[in-house]
């Protein structure tokens, strides 16, 4: 047996999800050895990820304008964001370079890493503005008051920031780090991409975003990791080291998986010793997140708690009718409301219906979930003309909006709901499911949603709404159920099931 180091085993140095855009030529290998020079020596794993990120297309281009980086903690993630800024700073002629984070006390740690990485070499500390070879007197090249930043004799700069409400208008540059982007919001964004629409055109900007898993309000980020799954953006590099949702916390082939720096900057041990005292104190979903890198989600790996939704069902017997609304089982009240939502490509759509139980017990049924959206204004139509429906209603804007004529023309009346209303019902619906007050028909499809269902957080974090891009099925059963909702409680002014529950003990 040997105790050399090439004998230690090391986590894995390819990301378990990953995608970027065709390039021509790398620039890779000179930042790779512009940090060599500064001491800073990469494994192959950061290499990896800044050939992907850093490529180029013919014209000189980067290939990639977002690139994005999710790891656990304790990798190395800012010692490759180190080796990224001094390339821009020193090679890339990269004059404004922008490094936020969520939080200040982060922000300022960047800062001071990354000065001191300089100051072990000569070569880069020649180029600071003001410094003239005394590390103990104050040059203004390296500021750690005012105005956090590193500016170079050639006027190259980078500034420090944490980031809050509506500063995101101010971050501007050739080269911006969105560290700690789990906590970044999609409003941010909106604030800062238009002032980079400038750089487009005479520049050659990146962004970068860099995290640990995603928390549930992580809507930005998610929505990435998902063009990041699906290699749906050409200009997106994306890599992510983790383990499977459904992976053994215990599992040490996790482990590997998920954290490249294991075995070179973090030993197993440190691994087993974290994980005893996340067990202790009963942790689990924390050392999922922080160690395997498995996104967080509300409610465990479901929306909802193990139970909590087959404990609702009251489904018919078996009969020879193919009547969607009569039969044995959870039977509607007198008043009933039809929902439609469409999915976001078009390729799948729901009609559900709600209503009150004699009971006082709300019914929940799919009445159909088909393929395209050809035949949603027949069959609106139709349950019309046989129930009588107080309401029929649909979420207004997206592909809605453009199918009401051609429903209209088929005979189905239907009324748009505002988002603001639908964002509501989601709340709603899920206390109605939560506290037992609501019953379904155990049916597959819409089975599938809710265990495959994520929440978004509305922009101000106030409120959160059913997920179609964070969920990995076919939600629209459940998010037509959710509309239905908004229509009971528009036309009955009801938002609850009323009275004591009869009949039923759950």
């Amino acid at each position: 047996m040997t105790n050399s180091e090439s004998a230690v085993r090391k986590g894995s140095q390819l990301p378990r999800i990953e995608s970027f855009p065709f390039y021509a030529t790398t620039a890779a290998d000179d930042a790779i050895d512009l940090a060599a020079v500064a001491g800073l020596f990469l494994d192959p794993w950061q290499e990896y990820v800044l050939r992907g990120s850093l490529g180029e297309k013919r014209n000189g281009k980067w290939s990639a304008f977002r690139c994005g980086l999710v790891v656990p903690r304790q990798n190395g993630k800012n010692a490759l964001l180190e080796a990224r800024e001094l390339a821009g700073l020193f090679l890339f002629g990269e004059k404004r370079i922008i490094h936020t984070a969520h939080e200040t006390k982060t922000a300022r740690e960047s800062m001071q890493s990354l000065m001191n990485r300089m100051k072990q070499s000569p070569d880069l500390m020649e180029q600071v503005l003001g410094f003239e070879g005394d590390l103990d007197k104050e040059f203004s090249g390296m500021k750690v008051g005012n105005d956090p930043s590193i500016t170079l004799k050639g006027g190259a700069k980078i500034s420090y920031a944490a980031r809050s409400k509506g500063s995101g208008r101010g971050f501007t540059g050739d080269l911006i780090v969105m560290d700690e982007a789990y906590a970044l919001k999609t409003a941010e964004m909106a604030a800062m991409l238009p002032t980079m629409a400038a750089k487009s055109m005479e520049g050659n900007p990146q962004i970068w975003f860099t995290s640990s898993a995603g928390m549930p309000e992580s809507d930005l980020l998610e929505a990435m990791r998902q063009e990041g799954i699906k290699k749906s953006s050409d200009r997106l590099a994306y890599f992510e080291w983790s383990a499977d949702d459904d992976a053994p916390i215990d599992d040490v082939e996790s482990w590997y998986q998920a954290n490249p720096g294991l075995g070179i900057r973090i030993s197993e041990q440190y691994v087993r010793d974290e994980y005893e005292v996340f067990i202790e104190a009963d942790a689990i979903e924390e050392f999922k997140r922080e160690r395997l890198g498995i996104w967080a989600k509300l409610g465990g790996e479901s929306v909802f708690g193990a139970g909590v939704w087959a404990a609702l069902m009251d489904p018919p017997d078996l009969d020879d009718s193919d009547d969607p609304i009569a039969g044995t089982g959870s039977q509607p009240g007198d008043q009933k409301v039809f929902a439609v939502e469409i999915a976001a490509n078009r390729e799948s759509a729901s009609i559900a219906l709600l209503s009150f139980r004699a009971d006082e017990l709300v019914h929940a049924e799919i009445i159909e979930n088909r393929v395209g959206t050809s035949w949603i204004g027949t069959r609106l139509a139709e349950l019309q003309k046989r129930w009588n429906p107080i309401a029929t209603v649909a979420i207004a804007g997206g592909h809605v909006d453009s199918l009401v004529p051609s429903w209209k023309r088929d005979g189905a009346r239907v009324k748009l709901i505002k988002f603001a209303d639908y964002v509501k019902a989601c709340g709603v619906i899920y206390d109605w499911i939560t506290q037992g007050k609501l019953r379904h028909l155990d049916d597959p499809i819409l089975n599938a949603a809710i265990e495959g269902v994520q929440q978004k957080f509305t922009r101000d974090n106030a409120a959160w709404y059913w997920s179609r891009v964070s969920s990995d099925v076919d939600i629209t059963s459940l998010v037509a159920l959710t509309v239905a909702v908004a229509g009971l409680e528009k036309k009955t002014g009801q938002s609850r099931p009323v009275g004591e529950r009869r009949g039923r003990i759950l």
